[in-house]
């Protein structure tokens, strides 16, 4: 787990794709929660994409494919 990881850390933001982003988010909480480098670095990252995509979420909502795509996530 810790080799997919450190391969998911060095992947930059542009190349995620947010199905694997919403699954990040439906890990269980004592991962989420979890002090340790390679955890906190992947939801970081994770984070970062959403933003990337949602940011601006009046212009994403207005999007009919970006707004399935929100649709899609997971409710936390």
């Amino acid at each position: 787990m810790t080799l997919l990881l450190c391969r998911f850390v060095d992947t930059p933001c542009n190349e995620l794709q947010l199905e694997t982003v919403a699954a990040i988010f439906e890990w269980p909480a004592f991962l989420q929660e979890s002090a340790s480098e390679p955890f906190a670095g992947v939801l970081a990252k994770a984070a970062a994409k959403l933003m990337d995509v949602f940011g601006d979420l009046e212009a994403a909502w207005r999007d009919d494919a970006t707004r399935k795509s929100f649709l899609k996530l997971p409710f936390k």
